[in-house]
Formats: C-alpha cells, structure tokens, sequence
C-alpha cells in the first residue's frame, strides 16, 4: 500500500497555495509580495518543526563496519553509497512522494546516497544471512533530535515472511550496545496498519500522536481533516479512544509508539 495520508496531505497542501496564489492573483494588485510573505512563514514553520538543536551521535566507526548485528536469519550492514538505488526502489514501492521524486533527473542515485550517508542518521541494510540477498532497509533518521526515531521498510517480495519484527530486534539491540540509549520511537501513518501490527510485534507501545512532515498549521489540519472525514475507518477509531482523542485528529497525525529495551 502507498502512503495514502502522506501523499494526500502534500497534494492538499499544494492545492491550498494553489488557490491562494489564485485569490492573490484575483483580488490584490500585491500578490507577488503576499505569496513571498505566505512562503517566508511557512519555511519559518518547517525551520523550527525541524529544527535539531543537539549534536548528532558519531557513528563513524560502526558505518565502518561490514556487519552490526547478525542471527541464523538475518544480518544488518551499514549501508555504503552502492545501496542507493536498493534504497530509492524500495522507498518508491511505498511512497508515491518518492514515486513522482523520481520522474524528475534532480531526484537520482546521488541524491538517495547523500540522504543515506548523513553524518547525523545511521541506514543500514537488511538482508538474508544465507545468501546476502537484501530484503529492506532500518534507519535511525535524525540522532541530533531529542527522541531517536527509527525508519523501515522491507521489499514488497519480502513482505509477510517475519523480517520486520526479527530486524527492528537486530537494530535496535545493536543500537543500545553501541550508543548506550535504550528509548526509541517510530511514527506510522494511521492507515498503514502492517506498519502498526510490525512495530508492535517488535515491541512498540503507542504513546500518542505528531505533528507529520506536511501538516504544520492547526488551520492546514484542520482543512485536511473536514477535505478526508470519510477514510476514518474503523482502525482509527480504535486508536483515537486508546489515546483519548477525537478521531478526526487521525488523519493529520502520524502514530507515535516508543520502546524502552
């Protein structure tokens, strides 16, 4: 399954500066200078949702190494530059933002590499003991933020075999030996239910929601929540009463579920 919130969100938050320009366009012989002022405060929002004040853990020497944890299944290797084009196909299966990145020349090989050799993140590979073959990817996404998120995804192909779970385990458990931290998070969409069964499988709790990487506004949430009212499902419900919280809120947050090993 595609990210269908996520695409969904960024397509309405184009749509939304769409109409805007338009209304600019129509209404205000100014507009030019109220689209700047629109793009100044938006990018003034994302600088402070992504703002990391805390300096990144080295892992220097553990990118190094050719493997970091291993068991009769599965073996994790830090991923090298190589592994780009494994990362980008696995990343366009489940993202259809990744799937239109790549339509365009700028959104290559290189700029996968560069995502996933960021001094601050830590990608790895997932792939068979037996035979090498690579199977998906687990990633810390971002060490300088206070709460170490953790990223993955598997090969449609390898789907529904037990990896997700058994890899998470590998990282994580290598994680904590090499860092000493033993808090970790993930955020799941609240349509992508496989995600939620294999975080909790791997010994996830759900804690709450966030804020996700497009909705930043309460006004934006809330005119993507009254625009998608009709895909809350009974899985959303069941979590918006676990957390307390209107159902409604589902659709313009993402999943927050924390493990302490």
């Amino acid at each position: 399954m595609k990210d269908g919130l996520l695409t969904d969100a960024y397509t309405s938050k184009l749509t939304d500066m769409a109409e805007m320009l338009e209304s600019y366009k129509a209404n205000d012989d100014g507009w030019e200078k109220k689209l700047q002022e629109q793009i100044d405060s938006l990018k003034e929002s994302l600088d402070a949702f992504d703002a990391a004040p805390l300096p990144a853990w080295d892992f220097s020497k553990a990118k190094a190494a050719s493997v970091i944890a291993a068991d009769d299944v599965l073996r994790i290797r830090p991923m090298q530059a190589s592994d780009a084009r494994f990362y980008m196909g696995i990343r366009s299966q489940w993202s259809g933002v990744v799937e239109r990145m790549l339509e365009r020349p700028e959104f290559g090989e290189d700029f996968f590499a560069k995502e996933i050799l960021e001094d601050y993140s830590f990608f790895c590979i997932v792939e068979r003991t037996d035979d090498s073959s690579p199977v998906g990817y687990v990633a810390l996404k971002d060490t300088r933020k206070p709460d170490w998120e953790l990223a993955g995804e598997l090969d449609g192909d390898s789907c529904g075999k037990g990896y997700g779970a058994r890899a998470i385990h590998l990282f994580l458990n290598a994680l904590k030996e090499l860092t000493g931290r033993s808090e970790y998070h993930a955020h799941v969409a609240p349509d992508n239910i496989y995600s939620q069964r294999c975080v909790k499988k791997a010994g996830f709790e759900l804690c709450g929601i966030r804020d996700g990487t497009v909705l930043k506004t309460e006004d934006d949430k809330r005119r993507f929540e009254d625009r998608n009212l009709d895909r809350i499902d009974d899985n959303m419900r069941a979590l918006a009463q676990e957390l307390g919280i209107e159902p409604r809120q589902m659709l313009s947050h993402v999943l927050d579920y924390r493990i302490i090993l």
